[in-house]
């Protein structure tokens, strides 16, 4: 099997079957009250889309359900910090990024 292939495997089951499912799952209390810590577990998903293509809507899918856990309050200042985030880094990023938020 090559490489790409086991990687694309790897990314799949780590999002759809692992980490996706722990979101939909946590509590929103336990959401909002870490959600520095999940911003910052974000960013570096965020990274990965400059490298694997394939884990895009993955990252996404994760990231969608981690937004309906928040109300307003906590989700316009994650938003913020992204979008900040994102354009400070390279423009291929921030373009991904941005188009997802």
């Amino acid at each position: 099997m090559p490489i790409a292939e086991t990687s694309e495997l790897a990314a799949n089951r780590y999002f759809s079957k692992l980490l996706t499912p722990i979101v939909k799952r946590l509590p929103q209390a336990y959401i909002a009250e870490n959600s520095n810590k999940f911003l910052v577990m974000f960013k570096s998903f965020f990274k990965l889309l400059a490298k694997q293509d394939h884990v895009t809507g993955l990252v996404v899918e994760c990231f969608n359900f981690f937004c309906l856990k928040l109300n307003e309050e906590i989700l316009k200042p994650i938003v913020v910090n992204l979008t900040k985030w994102a354009t400070s880094n390279n423009e291929f990023l921030s373009n991904r990024i941005l188009t997802i938020v």
